[in-house]
C-alpha cells in the first residue's frame, strides 16, 4: 500500500520548534554535563602538550630558545582564556536546565566536537604565527564554536520546558544576546588580519578576557534588569 503520508521537510526552524523526547532523569542530565567538563579539560590538556620544549642546547643558549617559543605562547594562553570563556557559558546554561531533549543532545556534541578542534589551529597559529592563514582559520574555528554555543542557547529559549521552574525565560534572551556579540567580533576581526596580523592576537586575548569578567559580574545584575521590562530574542 502506497504511503500517503506527508513527510515534512527538514529546516533549522523545524529542528528548533519541533516537539522531541525528553531526558528527563538527573543522572542523564549529570552524565551530559560531567562528559562535556571532560571534553573540556581534555582539550586543554591538549593546548599546553602542544608547545614543544628546547631540547640539547646549552643553558647559555636557553633564554634567546624560549623567547622564540612566544608565538606558541601566545596562542596557548589565547585559546586557554578561549576555552575558558565557551566553558563558563556552557556551566552558566546548564544551571538554568532541569531537563534536555535528544536534540539538545546532539547540537551539545556538536559544540564540543568544535572544542576539540580547536587545538588544530591554535598549533597551525603557533607554528605559523605570520601566516594571515593560519589567523584566519584560527578566526573562523573560534566563529564556529562561538555560533553552536549561541544555538545552544537559542535552543532553550524556543524550549522553555527545558529550564527549572523558577527561572525567567527572558534571562536565556538577555545572556543570549550577549553570547551572540562573540562570534560577530571575530568574524569582524578576520578583517583586520589583513591590516595588522599582529595586533589582531592580542585584540582577540583582551575582548576574551573582558568578555568573560564581563560575564561574570552581569550574572548578579541579569534578574534585576529582566524585572524592569520584557526581554526578547
Amino acid at each position: 500500500m502506497e504511503d500517503t503520508k506527508h513527510k515534512e521537510k527538514f529546516t533549522i526552524r523545524h529542528f528548533f520548534q519541533k516537539k522531541e523526547a525528553w531526558i528527563k532523569t538527573s543522572s542523564s542530565l549529570s552524565r551530559i554535563i560531567a562528559y562535556s567538563d571532560a571534553v573540556f579539560a581534555i582539550a586543554v590538556t591538549i593546548l599546553i602538550l602542544q608547545i614543544d620544549v628546547p631540547d640539547k642546547i646549552g643553558a647559555a643558549e636557553l633564554p634567546s630558545q624560549l623567547i622564540e617559543t612566544w608565538p606558541n605562547a601566545l596562542s596557548y594562553i589565547i585559546s586557554f582564556a578561549v576555552i575558558s570563556r565557551f566553558w563558563f557559558s556552557h556551566l552558566h546554561l546548564f544551571s538554568y536546565l532541569k531537563t534536555v531533549d535528544r536534540k539538545f543532545a546532539i547540537l551539545n556534541l556538536l559544540f564540543l566536537f568544535t572544542i576539540t578542534f580547536l587545538p588544530f589551529p591554535t598549533d597551525l597559529y603557533g607554528t605559523h604565527s605570520s601566516s594571515r592563514f593560519a589567523l584566519v582559520l584560527y578566526a573562523l574555528s573560534i566563529t564556529l564554536v562561538a555560533l553552536i554555543n549561541f544555538f545552544l542557547w537559542f535552543y532553550v529559549y524556543k524550549h522553555p520546558k527545558m529550564l527549572q521552574d523558577h527561572v525567567d525565560k527572558r534571562i536565556i534572551a538577555y545572556v543570549g544576546r550577549q553570547v551572540f556579540v562573540v562570534p560577530i567580533v571575530f568574524l569582524i576581526s578576520i578583517g583586520f588580519i589583513y591590516i595588522s596580523p599582529v595586533l589582531v592576537p592580542f585584540f582577540w586575548l583582551f575582548y576574551i578576557v573582558a568578555s568573560l569578567t564581563l560575564s561574570i559580574l552581569s550574572r548578579r545584575y541579569e534578574k534585576r534588569r529582566i524585572a524592569k521590562g520584557t526581554e526578547t530574542l
